[in-house]
C-alpha cells in the first residue's frame, strides 16, 4: 500500500518512496534563500560580470593594438630572379635587425616560385628608414655573397611614392623587382610597385 499522494510509478529509492520509475530523478526543494545569502550571491554575479566586462574591454584592447602595430608596419615584398642549382638557396641579409644585422646565419630565406623568382615577405617598422641589402646563396656551408653595390631602400620615400590598398583598406605590400648584382639606390625606385 502507498503513502497518500504517490502513485504506482513511485519507486523506493535510498530511504524513502520518492522518484519516478527510471530511478531516482527528484529535485530537492531548497528552503528559500535568506537575505544574507541572496546579498551574497548577489555580490557573486556582479564579480562575475565586472571580470567578463575585463576581459571584454582587454579583448577589444588588445584588438586595437595588434591593428595598430599592423599598420605601424611597412609591408614589403623583395622579389629577385636567379637560376639555382639544386641544394642552393637563396636569402635576403642586410643592415637592418630585420635582414640579420649582416649576419649569415640570420639572413631571411627566400622562397622560389616560377620562373626561378625568388622572394619573401617583411614588414618593417615605422620607425626603419633606411635599409642597406644584399642576396646571398648558401649551399650548405658554403656562401656566395652577391657581387657589386649594396641594394638600398629609403622606407620613407617609398612609402611616399605609393601606399597601395588591398579591397577592403587594408594596406597591401609594396613590391621591390631586383636584378642579381645590380644594387645601387636608383634603380631600386623604378622597380617599386
Amino acid at each position: 500500500m502507498l503513502p497518500d499522494g504517490l502513485d504506482s510509478t513511485t519507486q523506493p529509492c535510498l530511504g524513502g518512496m520518492v522518484g519516478l520509475v527510471s530511478g531516482c530523478d527528484v529535485q530537492a526543494q531548497r528552503p528559500p534563500a535568506t537575505l544574507e545569502e541572496r546579498r551574497r550571491i548577489q555580490e557573486m554575479y556582479r564579480e562575475k560580470v565586472k571580470e567578463r566586462k575585463i576581459r571584454i574591454y582587454q579583448n577589444a584592447l588588445e584588438e586595437v593594438i595588434r591593428r595598430e602595430k599592423a599598420s605601424s608596419m611597412r609591408h614589403v615584398v623583395f622579389k629577385v630572379p636567379f637560376n639555382t642549382h639544386f641544394g642552393q638557396n637563396l636569402f635576403l641579409i642586410g643592415s637592418d635587425e630585420m635582414l640579420g644585422n649582416w649576419a649569415a646565419e640570420q639572413a631571411v630565406s627566400m622562397v622560389w616560385t616560377q620562373n626561378n623568382i625568388w622572394t619573401c615577405e617583411l614588414k618593417f617598422p615605422r620607425e626603419a628608414t633606411r635599409v642597406e641589402y644584399k642576396y646571398l646563396i648558401k649551399e650548405g656551408s658554403h656562401m656566395i655573397w652577391e657581387p657589386g653595390q649594396n641594394h638600398v631602400i629609403d622606407l620613407r620615400r617609398l612609402e611616399a611614392l605609393a601606399r597601395p590598398t588591398m579591397s577592403g583598406g587594408a594596406e597591401a605590400a609594396h613590391v621591390i623587382q631586383d636584378s642579381w648584382g645590380r644594387g645601387d639606390a636608383q634603380g631600386v625606385y623604378a622597380g617599386v610597385s
